[in-house]
């Protein structure tokens, strides 16, 4: 059975590479993520969506993430599950809003430090 999985559904943003660049995410992402097996959904009904990226200093990278609070939660608790399968250490991830930050945290995610980020968009 296939899912219809589409920009919504993993969010509006999408990481470019490893560093600090996003954009917005595109039906082509999502398209090009599938097709190299890059897409998890949390369960038939697709509640949350990531796409993951090319794994950085032993963690499982998420690109773009989204979804409804309880999905994200069983999707994130998978992705762990998903980067010990791959002999990674952990999985990173940014969350942008409170419904992102109350699943990961019940995912049993944490902060790799106490601050925050701010960060300037210029739209081009």
């Amino acid at each position: 059975m296939q899912h219809q999985v589409g920009p919504a559904a993993a969010g509006l943003l999408v990481q470019r590479g490893q560093g600090w660049e996003w954009r917005e995410i595109t039906p082509r992402d999502v398209r090009s993520a599938i097709a190299r097996g890059r897409v998890f959904v949390s369960d038939s009904r697709v509640g949350a969506a990531a796409m993951t990226g090319d794994p950085y200093d032993g963690s499982l990278m998420v690109a773009a993430l989204g979804g409804s609070t309880g999905p994200l939660t069983q999707l994130l608790l998978g992705l762990r599950a998903e980067a010990q399968r791959r002999g990674l250490d952990d999985v990173s991830l940014y969350v942008s809003n409170a419904s992102l930050r109350r699943a990961a945290h019940a995912a049993g995610y944490r902060k790799p430090w106490s601050g925050e980020t701010l960060l300037f968009e210029k739209r081009l």
